[in-house]
C-alpha cells in the first residue's frame, strides 16, 4: 500500500503542477495530492482483497469509489 500511495502521491503532484501554471502554494498541492493518493490505493487495496476473495462485484467496486470520493468532498469543504 506505501509504494502504490507514493505512486499516486508523485503523479498527483506532477499533474496538479503541470495544471497549475502560476506559482501558488506548492506544498498545499503536495498535502492534497498525498491525501488522495492514499485513499486512492486504499481502495485500490480493498478492492483487490474483495477479488482475492471472490466477492467482488461491480457495484461493490462503484460504492467503494464513492466512499472515497465522499471522503475527500468533505476535506475539500472543511478547508
Amino acid at each position: 500500500m506505501v509504494s502504490l500511495s507514493a505512486t499516486f502521491s508523485l503523479m498527483n503532484y506532477y499533474v496538479r503542477m503541470a495544471i497549475n501554471r502560476r506559482n501558488e502554494n506548492q506544498f498545499y498541492f503536495l498535502g492534497v495530492a498525498v491525501r488522495q493518493a492514499i485513499l486512492m490505493s486504499a481502495v485500490v487495496c480493498v478492492t483487490l482483497i474483495f477479488q482475492r476473495l471472490r466477492v467482488l462485484t461491480w457495484w461493490d467496486a462503484l460504492l467503494l469509489l464513492i466512499i472515497a470520493v465522499l471522503i475527500e468532498y468533505y476535506f475539500l469543504k472543511k478547508e
